[in-house]
């Protein structure tokens, strides 16, 4: 009994995510049906999940736990890319699951993007902001940045944090804060991120990343946060990330938050070119408020 109970939910749960999150996929009931002849790995994954699940005997309290990882499962290993946004018109598929009308299209199961870009925060730094970033397979991909910082003035110039002593560093370390010969600071992040869900109007991976500061300043860290992006229409494009740095090191700065919201358009085909708006809370530099930035993308 529990078992009908269990394949009768999940069996619901699978019909809800095809009518909602991939509405927008044409297909039609000969397409629907996954080929017999063509076993793929993300089918044998989802198949070995599925099974696992109806020979399961005792719910207790991991059912939406089973479920969500279900439809997890469901989405990031069908999921194929155009080659690149707006090529043939959406630029996700989920051909693999449903058998898009479409299907005759090149889809592929990755996907990168490599943009370069300047920003200004008024009065205080400008600089360039460059990154690599993508999906090797379904899920899972790098996020490469490198960003270079030059002050408007000197280093010093910039006390947005003077009227919070707390968030000031020590005294003992404040004057090796900053190498005088080096004008410019840079902050390089290498990682990788894992995709929470994917849909066209929206999609969400969480980041992870080695940080490091160079130039005129000298830390280390770890990085994480989140990429949002949307495909809402040809051809306009949306992203925002938002980053958290948590420095180890004598300073004792504290945490660096920034956000990013970018508008983009594809100009020609794998070209985009942007504006955003930026905000930093950054105490290793005495800078925190908002910017703005406009650049560049390739994607392939």
């Amino acid at each position: 009994m529990k078992k009908k109970i269990k394949a009768g939910i999940l069996a619901s749960i699978i019909t809800a995510a095809a009518s909602c999150a991939f509405a927008e996929v044409s297909f039609n009931a000969e397409a629907t049906r996954l080929s017999s002849s063509k076993s793929t790995i993300s089918q044998t994954i989802i198949e070995n999940k599925i099974d696992r699940l109806s020979s399961d005997s005792d719910y207790g309290d991991s059912i939406l736990d089973d479920i969500f990882s279900l439809l997890w499962l469901i989405n990031n290993l069908t999921v194929s890319f155009d080659t690149y946004p707006y090529a043939n018109g959406k630029y996700l598929s989920f051909a693999e699951l449903f058998g898009s009308s479409g299907s005759s299209l090149a889809f592929q199961d990755w996907r990168f993007e490599i943009e370069t870009g300047a920003f200004l925060f008024p009065k205080k730094a400008w600089g360039n902001e460059s990154r690599l970033e993508g999906i090797l397979w379904k899920f899972i991909g790098p996020v490469f940045e490198n960003t270079i910082y030059w002050p408007t003035g000197d280093w010093d110039d910039n006390n947005d944090f003077e009227s919070h002593p707390s968030q000031l560093p020590p005294v003992e370390v404040a004057a090796d804060m900053f190498d005088p010969d080096r004008k410019y600071a840079g902050n390089v992040r290498l990682g990788g991120q894992l995709s929470l869900w994917y849909t066209n109007p929206l999609s969400l991976a969480v980041f992870l990343q080695w940080s490091n500061w160079y130039g005129a300043t000298d830390c280390s860290g770890i990085a994480a946060g989140f990429i949002a992006k949307s495909y809402p229409v040809n051809p306009i494009l949306i992203e925002w990330r938002g980053t958290m740095q948590s420095l180890k090191d004598k300073f004792k700065t504290g945490t660096i938050y920034e956000s990013h919201l970018e508008v983009g358009a594809m100009v020609a085909p794998r070209i985009e070119v942007y504006g955003a708006w930026k905000y930093t809370h950054n105490p290793l530099l005495s800078i925190k408020g908002h910017g703005g930035a406009a650049g560049a993308k390739i994607h392939w």
